[in-house]
């Protein structure tokens, strides 16, 4: 018949009780053989301990092989089993934390910054610049104020809930986006004022300059002329190909926007010619409306940049909570195998000690 560990365990200590150690007591101790007797009892505890040594090996090599295949319990497992699904309740505790600690923080210290005419961190200043509100726009730009005004009222009304705020953002900013109706009217104010003061005024010509890395980098122009060669219309170089029909042709001159806005708006070569003029000027900024090469809408940026923190916080609490998990689950197999190590020492130990008694019982009738 095989025995469990635990059943041969209580054989052995139904065995041990049976011969009271009493008895073995009483014999007689003759002075002449006593450093037998010593010997004899560290050879018992010798071969007790060797016992017991080899007992919890075997014992944590059986709990081993079982406990690995065993159910993990369940009030471990469910301690960790959260769900980190796009709309669990978990990944929503994450969003609103990052929310809190680190995204509304940035945004409310962007802000402050950008209408106090203050320096902006580097991280400050990419996400301005992402949302089109670099410090340049806003001092340029009443649209640009106008979003930042927008993104500060998202935040007032909804202060506590991310989706909230930013769906306000990304209903109210469009209006005031780069190249709008808004837009325009700014490049207009602009233009009537380089107009009626040339570039040499330095307000003039730094808007010049920042709308040509702004608004117009890698962007350049040609003049258009109708089929009797008559100047007809500015194009940029984004829409060459597709500008021209029959018999109409482009300069062979290319310009970058400040050589148009000298040519056009202060030379003014092209005067009284209703469509190369200081409005189209203005009108060019735009150019890039729905063309493929336009940039996102502020609102989906400041959308992706938000959820793109919650993703790489939810990619570490899943990590974290994973290792916590398989840390419990080893601890928990350790404690189960030091357990049958533990009875594997006892109940070999056990089976030791009887047989060393035995023997030295035997031993002590022959002498």
């Amino acid at each position: 018949m095989n025995y469990s560990i635990p059943n041969v365990f209580n054989k052995i200590s139904q065995s041990t009780t049976a011969t009271p150690v009493k008895e073995q007591s009483s014999t007689t101790v003759v002075p002449e053989k006593k450093d037998s007797f010593e010997k004899s009892n560290h050879k018992t505890l010798a071969i007790t301990s060797a016992g017991a040594v080899g007992g919890g090996i075997a014992g944590a090599i059986y709990g081993k092989i079982t406990e690995a295949g065993r159910r993990i319990p369940n009030a471990i497992l469910s301690k960790y089993n959260f769900g980190f699904g796009k709309y669990s309740g978990t990944t929503s505790k994450i969003q609103d934390q990052v929310w809190k600690d680190e995204f509304k923080p940035l945004l409310e210290s962007m802000i402050d910054k950008l209408s106090n005419n203050k320096e902006l961190t580097p991280e400050e200043l990419k996400l301005a610049k992402d949302l089109d509100l670099s410090p340049n726009m806003v001092r340029f730009l009443d649209n640009a104020k106008g979003k930042v005004d927008v993104l500060k009222n998202a935040l007032n009304e909804c202060p506590d809930d991310p989706r909230r705020a930013l769906f306000e953002y990304a209903l109210h900013s469009p209006g005031y986006d780069k190249f709008t109706l808004q837009g325009y009217l700014d490049f207009s104010k602009w233009m009537k004022s380089i107009e009626e003061n040339g570039l040499e005024n330095a307000n003039n010509k730094e808007f010049v300059d920042f709308a040509s890395s702004e608004f117009f980098k890698d962007i350049t122009f040609k003049i258009k002329y109708n089929k009797n060669g008559v100047v007809d219309d500015i194009i940029p170089s984004i829409n060459f190909k597709k500008a021209l029909s029959e018999g109409e042709t482009l300069s062979d001159a290319t310009y970058s926007f400040k050589e148009l806005v000298e040519k056009v708006v202060i030379r003014k070569e092209f005067e009284n010619n209703p469509n190369v003029n200081t409005h189209r000027v203005g009108w060019l900024s735009t150019c890039m409306i729905g063309h493929e090469n336009a940039p996102p809408p502020s609102a989906e940026v400041l959308n992706k940049r938000f959820f793109g923190l919650c993703d790489i916080a939810i990619d570490k609490a899943k990590a974290t909570n994973e290792e916590l998990k398989n840390n419990a689950i080893k601890a928990y197999k350790n404690k189960q195998i030091l357990k049958y190590a533990g009875i594997g020492a006892l109940a070999v130990g056990a089976i030791a000690l009887c047989g060393a008694l035995i023997n030295k019982k035997a031993k002590e009738k022959e002498q």
